[in-house]
């Protein structure tokens, strides 16, 4: 008997419940080039950028963008870093990104990050698996997309592009197995 009573009271409880789903706003972050190649020896800039959009339902204050924390990943073999703000340091394929404290920025921020292009190939720069972008005030993380950045990597400038063989000698001498 009680727990009849026991399982109806659950029941009531359920069904006159209130039911809430928590959102929190969305954050995109996009890596964009300021060229679509670069050449070897050139110094490029990658820009990272977050926008955030408040959820359905919720103010524009919920898009202020508070702390941000990630990890830049690049390909270090074709590409070396060069500068940044103070919030990014790091080197060898992999940049931090701490920007704790920072002002609160509504709807969208920037980070500009300096490479040189060291040799012929694809530099790749993307974000480590959780990027963390929280909201100001509240400190809540919001749900994070972001983008991978391929650029082509071309031969300096003053490369020849001339590959035919102007001549061929034969030194004499001995040839020794």
């Amino acid at each position: 008997m009680k727990r009849g009573l026991f399982l109806i009271l659950l029941a009531v409880m359920v069904l006159l419940g209130k039911s809430e789903t928590a959102q929190a706003a969305v954050a995109t972050i996009d890596l964009q080039a300021e060229n679509e190649t670069v050449r070897v020896d050139e110094e490029f800039e990658i820009t990272l950028w977050i926008n955030v959009q408040p959820a359905a339902g919720e103010s524009a204050q919920a898009a202020v963008i508070g702390d941000f924390e990630a990890y830049l990943i690049y390909n270090a073999d074709v590409m070396e870093f060069v500068t940044a703000p103070s919030c990014i340091t790091g080197g060898a394929g992999m940049l931090r990104i701490s920007d704790i404290g920072a002002q609160a920025s509504q709807g969208s921020r920037t980070y500009v990050v300096r490479f040189r292009a060291l040799a012929r190939g694809t530099a790749e720069v993307s974000l480590d698996s959780r990027p963390m972008v929280y909201s100001y005030g509240k400190n809540t993380a919001m749900s994070v997309s972001s983008n991978v950045l391929i650029l082509p990597v071309e031969a300096s400038k003053d490369a020849s592009d001339n590959a035919n063989l102007s001549a061929l000698k034969v030194n004499p001498g001995k040839i020794s197995p």
